[in-house]
């Protein structure tokens, strides 16, 4: 059903063994012996509440808790990850396809778990072409550096999707994303409709 996820309670069955769920993976009937008591941060009660695994790393916000939840960028760690896609997904690049994708090594089961939702939902077809995850590099024309440097996001499409032009990104696939804590750059005032990155504020 829903593994380990975080999940809020909306209803509760007869034999009360059974829980109604909204979690990352979708809403439905789940076991309680799989559920995990949501934790509120007192200090920032105002906080927006991102509905995680437990075993998934907070989503930073700003430069200094990337730094402190995923280290600095281009270590090895930030390229030890490894997302084992269920389908093939071609390079923007290259004309060949891959089966994996190098990642933050803890972000191994958090892309992994969206692929994987975006190819049950019948969306794979929506993913034409990837700019990959990893790479460490400093944002286009700026001196910033990329979460791509730390392993923490992803291009898609990048074809369609030049920085700054109107984003052409189907909104099933950025909701799967965003339930799973990502940031969706087509938002942004300079829109990156091709980004999707594990962190905010930055």
């Amino acid at each position: 059903m829903f593994g380990t996820q975080v999940a809020l309670v909306y209803g509760e069955s007869l034999d009360q063994e059974w829980l109604y769920v909204d979690a990352p993976a979708g809403r439905g009937w789940c076991s309680k012996q799989y559920l995990t008591p949501i934790t509120v941060d007192t200090k920032n009660p105002a906080d927006e509440l991102v509905l995680l695994s437990p075993g998934w790393p907070k989503v930073p916000t700003g430069y200094n808790e990337i730094v402190e939840i995923f280290g600095k960028p281009g270590k090895a760690v930030c390229s030890a990850g490894r997302v084992r896609l269920p389908a093939p997904l071609k390079l923007s690049w290259a004309d060949q396809s891959v089966r994996v994708l190098a990642c933050h090594k803890l972000l191994e089961d958090v892309f992994t778990n969206v692929f994987d939702q975006l190819y049950h939902k019948n969306l794979w077809g929506y993913l034409k072409t990837t700019g990959g995850i990893y790479e460490p590099r400093t944002v286009t024309s700026s001196q910033k550096t990329s979460t791509h440097a730390w392993g923490i996001a992803i291009d898609l499409n990048p074809h369609e999707n030049p920085l700054g032009a109107k984003p052409v990104m189907n909104e099933r696939v950025i909701l799967v994303f965003e339930d799973h804590g990502f940031v969706w750059g087509g938002n942004w005032s300079r829109p990156d409709g091709m980004h999707f990155q594990y962190a905010k504020g930055y």
